[in-house]
């Protein structure tokens, strides 16, 4: 089950600094494997140009729009669901974790409202995923390239610094918004 981009959990690490506000609840990421997996990459030695981590950047600003879009309409969801982020998180930890739903301190319709949810939350991020590459694409970057940039930074704190001060500079000298593409 496919559930958020690794690349987006690296945008809420540049981003989450850098923003006055607080990101809203979302629910969490379904693949209890994809942190483990992560933290156990051998670490990436590649080159990155100046150029490609402009790409990279405005590719990552771009895409953190698109996935905050997201983010609310997976929000939206769970609330027209009936049942609390809190609730569905509090699911989707305990489904994460092994722990039998029986062992969990909800009720059936809570069950059945997170299962709904999960579902359309998924198509979501399918869509996501689609909308995150286009943007990539429209950039300039191939998006294996910038799945690859992105591994490297996570494990290389130069390449990460100089990722992080490009996108400080940007996101100051860049009204909110000016990144924003309607075909997306």
């Amino acid at each position: 089950m496919f559930r958020y981009l690794f690349l987006l959990t690296f945008l809420f690490a540049f981003t989450a600094c850098e923003s006055d506000d607080a990101p809203p609840e979302q629910p969490p990421p379904q693949d209890p494997m994809q942190g483990q997996m992560q933290q156990q990459a051998p670490a990436l030695d590649i080159d990155v140009t100046s150029n490609e981590i402009d790409q990279f950047v405005e590719a990552a600003i771009k895409a953190q729009d698109a996935q905050m879009e997201a983010q609310q309409e997976m929000i939206d969801v769970v609330d027209e669901e009936g049942i609390s982020v809190e609730t569905y998180n509090q699911i989707a930890q305990a489904v994460q974790m092994g722990q039998p739903v029986e062992d969990i301190d909800v009720t059936a319709e809570q069950l059945e409202q997170y299962d709904r949810a999960s579902e359309l939350i998924e198509e979501i991020e399918e869509t996501l995923r689609s909308n995150i590459e286009e943007v990539v694409e429209n950039t300039g970057m191939d998006f294996e390239r910038f799945q690859e940039i992105n591994m490297a930074a996570q494990q290389d704190p130069a390449l990460r610094q100089q990722i992080e001060e490009k996108m400080q500079e940007t996101q100051m000298q860049t009204p909110q918004g000016d990144f924003q593409d309607e075909n997306y």
